[in-house]
């Protein structure tokens, strides 16, 4: 795991304002919703950070003599970093499945695959 210092953000555009065919536009319109799918995944690793550190703290609220070791070494498998992990892997397989949609999306059946020769 990286620290990461700089904050990141994106833009979705609206695919009602976009130009191409609407076999490009779908597939534009899909794979930027996957690329969100995968910055949310990537956001989500420093969140799981935060959500750790807030566990200890209360951990170490309810109980200041409190051995946090076992709380660390617990918190992937736990209920709270579980849940995360979980959501992390549907992001990707979100990810995942959007890009396969907007590949069939972007399907023009009029054009024309050329021939071997």
């Amino acid at each position: 795991m990286t620290a990461e210092t700089t904050d990141s953000s994106f833009v979705l555009a609206d695919p009602r304002r976009m130009d191409g065919t609407p076999y490009q536009v779908a597939e534009r319109a899909i794979r930027q919703v996957a690329a969100a799918a995968i910055r949310l995944s990537e956001a989500l690793d420093a969140a799981d950070v935060m959500a750790r550190n807030a566990e200890l703290e209360r951990t170490t609220a309810l109980d200041p003599e409190a051995d946090l070791k076992p709380v660390a070494m617990n918190w992937p498998t736990g209920p709270q970093g579980r849940l995360l992990r979980e959501a992390d892997a549907a992001l990707v397989t979100a990810a995942n499945k959007l890009e396969l949609a907007a590949a069939a999306a972007s399907w023009d059946p009029k054009a024309r695959v050329p021939a071997d020769g």
